[in-house]
């Protein structure tokens, strides 16, 4: 009983679609959602600007909450309708993302960033 149980309830779990459930929960995708094009994104698109956030966070102390909202209003104080005013640009372009860690105070050693990977430009 316990085994037929078991595997009942590993069917279930695998049913789910647990990218569609993360981002339906997650407080920084809702603050993205709401003031920016986040949501026509594809989900690796989303997922790494998610990505970004978290380093962010993590090298600023920072809540991703806060880190997210930031960006927003960063990318919002943006003059054009260009690159900088997607907050994408803040997250993943290489000198967007180096002016943001200076903005967030950053701690990161001299002559990286906080990305373990190389940025991509947006």
């Amino acid at each position: 009983m316990t085994v037929r149980n078991v595997i009942t309830s590993m069917r279930l779990i695998s049913m789910v679609n647990w990218s569609e459930f993360f981002e339906s929960v997650s407080s920084v995708d809702t603050v993205l959602r709401g003031a920016s094009n986040f949501a026509a994104m594809d989900f690796p698109t989303r997922d790494l600007y998610r990505r970004a956030i978290e380093e962010l966070a993590r090298a600023s102390g920072r809540d991703e909450t806060d880190v997210t909202k930031r960006v927003i209003a960063v990318a919002g104080r943006a003059s054009e309708a260009g690159r900088e005013s997607d907050p994408g640009y803040h997250l993943i372009a290489q000198e967007g993302r180096r002016t943001f860690e200076k903005e967030l105070g950053c701690r990161v050693p001299f002559g990286t960033g906080c990305s373990a990977s190389s940025p991509v430009s947006v």
